[in-house]
Order: C-alpha cells, then structure tokens, then sequence
C-alpha cells in the first residue's frame, strides 16, 4: 500500500522542480521591485525606550540589588552577591542587556542612564543642569493639598530628578527604583553618627 523508494524519489524531484518554476512570493513585479529598492531595517535599539527597574537594580549600591541573581550581577566586588560567586568559581561579564555609558558620571547628560544616577543623586549633581537653583528646586517640597490631606511635593515632573526624601509625589516610584528614603537619609545618618561619635 505503501510508496516505495523509487516512488517516494520519483515524488521528491517531482516537488522540488516545482518549487523552483515558481516564485517563492506572490508579489507583482513592481512591488517586488519596490521591495528590492527599499532601505534594509535598523536593527538597533531605539535610544528613547522605558528603562525598566532592573536596569537601575545593577548598581550593587541599590537598596533593591539583592532582589537580582548573582549570575546577572557584573561587579566583582559586590557584597551582597561575593559568596554566591566565590562558591561558583566565576564572575559573570557584562553581556548585551548590561547597561553602559561611554562617559563619567560627572560628563553624562542622560538624567536616567541607569550607569550613573547613583553617583549623580548621592553628589546632587546633574551634568546638563547648569544653574544651581535647579538642584535647590530638586531638594525642596512644598506642602500642597490633596484630597482633604496635606502632602509635601516637589515640582519635578520626575522620581529621578526629585532629591527630596519626604516628597511624597514621588515616593513609590523612588523606592520601586531602589532610591528611596533609605537613599536619600543615608548621608545625613552618616553625619549624624559621625557627630555622635566625636561628640
């Protein structure tokens, strides 16, 4: 009932030259012509894209680095992950979804590269923005009401410009981010410790 070899390759070359007597698209001469002409496709990742929290989450001095595996953290000498990599033998590298900046911090002008804003917000320095009422406009809140309530607010339209640690506007994208409170009082408990302990 079955088809024998001689059948089954008699069927094969059949299919075969068939296939080739044919296009392999339906297109209309012109249209296959306008598709020869067109530009190829970019196949770089657009500059402008939402950059996720995880991107900020790398930078082992984040609060919310420990939520990441040792195996996508890049920074030898993190404390939290040193163990796990010790055990394992190996350091992971940066690969294609590690994030990068070719400038120092202190020359990057991107107010979100993930690579710097946690050098930026600790120094209260944003390259870019030149005029130190700026920066004071970051630190500060007023209180505003809402529904019936007070809040402090900034007046940044964002949670990586706002420096102020009691702005609850931006309070829970802040701490989504890693840079919230904790963040943002660590300084001033530093000095706080530092005064008690010379006093």
């Amino acid at each position: 009932m079955g088809l024998d070899g001689e059948e089954i390759c008699k069927w094969t070359m059949d299919a075969t030259s068939s296939w080739k007597d044919q296009p392999t698209h339906h297109l209309p001469d012109t249209e296959r012509e306008e598709a020869k002409m067109a530009p190829p496709k970019s196949k770089k990742r657009p500059t402008d894209r939402r950059l996720t929290e995880v991107e900020y989450w790398m930078d082992y001095r984040n609060a919310s680095h420990d939520k990441l595996s040792w195996t996508t953290c890049v920074t030898n000498s993190c404390p939290i992950h040193y163990s796990d990599k010790n055990g394992a033998g190996w350091n992971p590298r940066p690969n294609k979804i590690t994030p990068r900046c070719k400038w120092s911090w202190f020359e990057c002008t991107t107010d979100t590269c993930p690579v710097h804003l946690w050098d930026k917000r600790t120094a209260s320095h944003f390259p870019g923005h030149v005029d130190p009422q700026e920066i004071l406009q970051m630190q500060s809140v007023q209180e505003k009401d809402v529904g019936g309530q007070l809040a402090l607010e900034c007046d940044q339209d964002d949670w990586y410009l706002c420096l102020h640690p009691d702005c609850d506007k931006h309070m829970i994208a802040k701490d989504f981010h890693g840079f919230g409170k904790a963040f943002l009082d660590q300084d001033s408990r530093q000095k706080e410790l530092a005064r008690r302990l010379t006093a």
